[in-house]
């Protein structure tokens, strides 16, 4: 479970890649992040605010790269929620 914290990682697609490593097969993540979606867009255009702004299917694409499979994900409004599990 990674909630509100990935987009404060300077590399998530490393971290998404270290928690596919350390899952065992058929092992389940989830994650919670708080800046993705049209209107974080905006996020986008402050100098430096710290925070990577994920576009709407950025970490599926990671997961999915990674070798996760059932990857699911719902947004609500700038909050997005995905889940995944690794290949069995």
């Amino acid at each position: 479970m990674c909630s509100s914290d990935l987009q404060l990682v300077p590399e998530p697609a490393v971290a998404l890649g270290e928690m596919a490593r350390v899952l065992r097969p058929g092992g389940r993540l989830a994650i919670a992040v708080p800046t993705v979606g049209r209107l974080a867009q905006f996020w986008r255009l402050l100098p430096n605010v710290g925070a990577h702004v994920f576009g709407d299917d950025e970490i599926a694409d990671i997961l999915e790269d990674n070798g996760f499979a059932s990857v699911r994900v719902k947004s609500f409004g700038t909050f997005q929620w995905v889940r995944a599990k690794t290949a069995a």
